[in-house]
């Protein structure tokens, strides 16, 4: 599916923009990703002409030994709530792992050697293990939230306290639950709030050719520049791990058989390899995640392929998913038109927060893609400790914490909180003191704040500017019925997660 790489400079406010958010990043690959979030982070302006990516390192991200603690709010902030927006859980691939009955072009036995596992669910479901991580970090704030005096360290809350919302797909309502589960086992709360389409406006003008264009400069100008340059070793690598096409694959890729992924045809306006790559390198991520056996992720070829530990390798070949995610999914042409509905709902419930209105927790359950877009419309970014700049985890999400001085106006401090590999494989229970991976998200057009921390005023002033209101509200009547059937957004959308696993976009 998509590419990934950068080839810019690094201008001294993206290096200082880099150094704020890389905390805790140590180890013979943190100067490296420093490096590389400092290009990325000056790609994030919502400018008309997109910077240059720089080459992406082929190194895996440092694997943290320790997680360092986020820095604590100032001795007399009180926390007034907290907004996240969470991809969901860990799932089965979103095409059919099978050919009988699907189009070539839509399964993935076609693209590989060996047969994909089918991980027990249906295609795009939440797996068992997905749902049970989601109730592991959802463990994780209601301590970590009951600790700064949201909910009651035991019991239940008022129930008008705390709200979860997701769009109307499987694996973000399950994820929703779970996370309902996880936090007040036993309590009554007000029902799961199910929107279908919840987070997909009107058009707005959205056309995917001029998305394509963006991604394409974003890109550096070609895709198969990066396929045959920054990226070639680490296409090399999956190549191993994949072995030979089925002819079917072949011709749903434009290929002629035999082929594999470093023998499908290179172009510099479409992502031909890489944007295959994405989804299947993630599925690496999410069988390791899920605690299968070493021989069965990536058919125990991934060490061999890579000559790292099967830990350090998975993370090392989603460095595919997380730049072609990136290039996607956050030019300012797709933030505006497909990240103003999504961020729409996040503004307005930490509006009612600031006012002194709503829950005091509002969870909405959503997508990768969806989280990029509306990072890419406000100005956001980050590196987890253990994953890629950018990488947007399983179950994880950015919490928007909304903080009173006490004197003056509320401040706003996004954190990402994600388990880290190991975390997600360990099943690792997680507290305070054992926390997930987390850091702080950097808000490039944020002005009078510091540590972390944004002035409510400015934040609210910058979303208010950036969300298009074009692109926010009711979609037209046959969206709306195709949503409710579970069919495809309406033309010039997006699905809603991810992609087909051939280089055609879905």
């Amino acid at each position: 599916m998509m590419a990934s790489s950068r080839n810019g400079t690094v201008t001294p406010a993206a290096a200082g923009r880099a150094d704020r958010v890389t905390r805790g990043r140590t180890g013979r690959w943190g100067t490296r990703l420093a490096l590389m979030l400092a290009v990325l982070a000056g790609a994030t302006a919502p400018a008309a002409a997109q910077p240059s990516p720089a080459p992406p390192e082929a190194s895996p991200p440092a694997s943290p030994s320790a997680l360092p603690p986020l820095p604590a709010a100032p001795a007399g902030w009180t926390l007034k709530g907290v907004v996240v927006l969470s991809r969901h859980g860990m799932r089965a691939p979103t095409h059919s792992v099978h050919c009988d009955g699907a189009a070539a072009d839509n399964c993935l036995n076609a693209v590989a050697e060996q047969p994909w596992p089918t991980l027990g669910v249906a295609a795009g479901h939440l797996t068992i293990s997905g749902s049970e991580r989601s109730r592991r970090l959802a463990q994780f704030y209601r301590a970590h939230y009951a600790g700064q005096g949201l909910f009651p360290a035991e019991g239940c809350p008022d129930p008008d306290r705390v709200a979860y919302v997701t769009d109307g797909v499987e694996r973000t309502i399950v994820t929703a639950g779970a996370m309902m589960d996880g936090m007040f086992p036993g309590c009554f709360l007000h029902p799961l709030k199910v929107k279908p389409g919840l987070y997909h406006g009107p058009k707005c003008g959205y056309e995917p050719a001029a998305a394509m264009a963006a991604s394409q400069a974003l890109a550096g100008g070609s895709f198969a520049a990066l396929e045959d340059g920054a990226l070639a070793g680490a296409i090399a690598q999956l190549d191993k791990v994949l072995g030979p096409f089925r002819p079917e694959g072949c011709a749903a890729n434009g290929a002629s058989a035999p082929c594999s992924l470093a023998t499908l045809p290179r172009r510099a306006e479409t992502p031909g390899a890489i944007r295959l790559a994405s989804p299947l390198t993630e599925q690496f991520l999410m069988q390791y995640g899920m605690g299968l056996p070493e021989n069965e992720v990536a058919w125990g070829r991934l060490p061999g392929a890579t000559g790292l530990p099967l830990g350090e390798a998975v993370g090392a070949v989603n460095l595919l998913h997380a730049t072609s995610e990136r290039l996607m999914n956050m030019p300012h042409y797709q933030a505006e038109k497909l990240g103003s509905p999504v961020a729409a709902p996040v503004l307005k419930a930490l509006e009612q927060l600031a006012d002194g209105r709503g829950p005091a927790f509002t969870f909405f359950s959503s997508h990768d893609t969806l989280i990029l877009n509306a990072a890419g419309l406000l100005g956001l970014s980050w590196q987890l400790p253990g994953f890629h700049p950018y990488q947007v985890p399983p179950g994880g999400g950015i919490a928007f914490e909304l903080w009173q001085p006490p004197t003056g106006e509320p401040m706003l401090r996004p954190v990402y909180y994600a388990q880290t590999l190991d975390q997600l494989r360990s099943d690792a229970e997680l507290s305070d003191a054992a926390p997930p991976s987390s850091t702080l998200v950097a808000i490039e057009s944020c002005t009078g704040g510091s540590n972390g921390f944004c002035p409510w005023s400015s934040f609210r002033a910058m979303a208010g500017r950036a969300i298009d209101p074009h692109c926010v509200g009711p979609r037209p009547p046959k969206a709306r019925r195709a949503a409710k059937k579970g069919g495809k957004p309406e033309a010039g959308g997006t699905p809603e997660e991810d992609g087909a696993p051939t280089a055609k976009p879905d």
